[in-house]
């Protein structure tokens, strides 16, 4: 442990102080009525909408529920106030909290050293892992967070501990477990096992590491040291996982994305309870893997469009029917522009690039939401439109692999192979015009041909300038809709 037993001492004296200090005050605590309404992350409704009794004791403000008794509130503090005090002992200061202590509630911290705590939940490991997520922040490691706030728990009696080293089997089966992130410790991602090996394992850690374990870094080390020790094939995510309201189940910081899952989302290929089982936002490591191939494609696209813009993009992951239009018409996802207040709703995790791309057309000041502006995020989507239509063939979709090998002339297996069908469904649309600026159906292909003929950094100028297109290319985009119309009649025969 990173403090001297000395250290514990003398602020277990502070502490007898704050005990005494808040028994004789508990009578004398004075509230005022403060009006408060917090929004519930996901969906519509607020966590609290009303007002709250509010007091401030040693540089933290409380704010009650109004119909918790004044005794349970004295209580409440008098027990808070008890694990501030232990906190200076680990380097760690407590001033600034805001504290909302509310009933029936999922308890999680925000950003600003923040915290909505359920009443209920006091006096054990949880309780000092709220408060030390609300000083270290919401997305620190959890595993880190959770060692010491036990260690934490350990010292003021409220729990035994002991360095129990775990089953290295299960950290070998699946080595993404050793991320220790929030996922880790709950389900669906992790299952009782293996949730008892991550606690057991952070706890082993902090505990037996030959350096002193003092912040986040140190323990990051120590994990590492343990995978090359024991021949572990971990590899670290770059993600960031937090835990919400109970509308809210998860969070998760990319480098350019805030996500949001809402509790109502069911997955992103609804054709089968097989396929909503399947999807990568309920799986650990498919999480990972996938979220990390699309941060990676989204700094691609941010260097294409010479972003320089470092803001988090708000998702909402959400059931399909919470996503429509203004006619009430069903999308995957939608972008909605509000300045520095810009978010996206999906109901469907194939659509991120191309909702991040109306983004990015958006930071430029010159887009528009025109059938040009759709061409610009399909064809950045392209990638992603693959995939989905690998996952929807194999759970049952009446388009398969087969069907698509059989169309194309060749096997089925790359984003290349998606274009080549894109091209030959639209060659044999009735009107591939009409297709294309007033549908989906051809816009893949017309931004294929596109870049073809006249190149990628012509074709993004272009839409999202259609009306300069002329002094790009020396055609208008009316005579290159026509020019795609002719070279789409190839794809007939």
């Amino acid at each position: 442990m990173c403090f001297f037993r000395g250290a514990v001492l003398r602020t277990a004296a502070a502490v007898i102080l704050c005990l005494l200090f808040c028994g004789c005050a508990a009578e004398t605590i004075t509230y005022t009525s403060e009006y408060a309404r917090v929004k519930n992350l996901c969906g519509s409704g607020w966590l609290t909408d009303g007002n709250l009794a509010v007091t401030s004791l040693n540089g933290c403000t409380y704010r009650f529920d109004p119909g918790i008794p004044e005794a349970e509130r004295a209580e409440y503090i008098r027990i808070h106030q008890e694990i501030l005090g232990i906190l200076p002992s680990y380097s760690l200061d407590g001033n600034g909290l805001e504290w909302y202590v509310l009933q029936s509630i999922v308890s999680h911290a925000d950003s600003g050293c923040t915290a909505y705590a359920d009443l209920a939940m006091q006096k054990n490991t949880e309780q000092v892992l709220l408060i030390l997520q609300a000083i270290c922040g919401e997305y620190a490691n959890y595993g880190y967070l959770y060692a010491l706030a036990a260690d934490v728990a350990a010292t003021l009696g409220w729990c035994e501990k002991e360095a129990v080293l775990p089953d290295v089997s299960i950290f070998r089966e699946n080595p993404d477990l050793l991320n220790l992130v929030y996922p880790c410790f709950t389900e669906p991602y992790a299952d009782e096992k293996q949730q008892k090996a991550c606690r057991d394992l952070a706890i082993y850690l902090y505990d037996t590491a030959e350096t002193a374990i003092c912040n986040e870094m140190d323990f990051r080390k120590a994990v590492l040291a343990f995978a090359e020790e024991n021949n572990l094939a971990f590899i670290p995510t770059r993600l960031e996982f937090s835990h919400g309201t109970s509308d809210c189940p998860l969070k998760i910081r990319t480098s350019w994305l805030q996500i949001y899952l809402d509790s109502e989302y069911e997955g992103s290929c609804t054709l089968s309870e097989e396929s909503k089982a399947a999807d990568p936002l309920f799986h650990l490591t498919p999480m990972i893997g996938f979220l990390e191939s699309v941060d990676d494609r989204l700094t691609e696209l941010r260097e294409l469009f010479a972003c320089t813009d470092t803001a988090l993009l708000p998702v909402y992951m959400q059931p399909v029917h919470q996503i429509f239009s203004a006619t009430g018409k069903n999308y995957g996802g939608m972008y909605y522009p509000c300045g520095g207040n810009s978010y996206v709703e999906a109901s469907s995790i194939y659509v991120l690039t191309h909702e991040y791309v109306h983004y990015l057309d958006d930071l430029t000041g010159t887009g528009d939401d025109s059938w040009c502006g759709e061409v610009l995020a399909v064809y950045y989507q392209k990638d992603m439109t693959y995939l989905s239509r690998c996952v929807s063939a194999g759970f049952g979709a009446s388009i398969t692999i087969e069907w698509l090998t059989e169309i194309i002339g060749q096997p089925y297996d790359s984003v290349e192979d998606e274009i080549m069908f894109q091209h030959i469904m639209t060659a044999h649309e009735e009107n591939p015009r009409y297709s294309l600026i007033s549908l989906y159906n051809g816009r893949l292909s017309f931004g294929d041909y596109f870049v073809q003929t006249y190149g990628e950094p012509v074709f993004i100028d272009c839409m999202l300038q259609p009306e300069k297109t002329i002094l790009h290319t020396g055609f208008t985009m009316d005579e290159i809709v026509e020019q795609w119309c002719g070279w789409l009649e190839q794809f007939k025969s």
